[in-house]
């Protein structure tokens, strides 16, 4: 890494370990983690791994079917568990 080129390409999610060697076990870990995607229908939205889908919790909502969180409630706005 040097702070003072520019990465060519596309980068979607990064995170760097300054002076930490990874080992491949490592590198193959972090790309399943953030590879391994579902896609949730409405009124569910994926776990903290990504892996599986649950209902939203309250307050939250999604009225789509995605691969991204579910959405706070606006102000002045709720609902129940696994709302859509």
């Amino acid at each position: 890494f040097q702070p003072d080129r520019a990465l060519d390409g596309t980068i979607a999610y990064v995170k760097m370990w300054i002076g930490v060697e990874l080992q491949q076990s490592d590198v193959t870990t972090l790309y399943e983690a953030i590879t391994v995607r579902v896609k949730c229908p409405k009124g569910q939205g994926p776990n903290s791994s990504f892996s599986e889908c649950a209902p939203c919790n309250q307050g939250r909502f999604s009225n789509t079917s995605s691969f991204d969180e579910c959405s706070v409630c606006a102000a002045g706005k709720y609902s129940g568990s696994g709302s859509s």
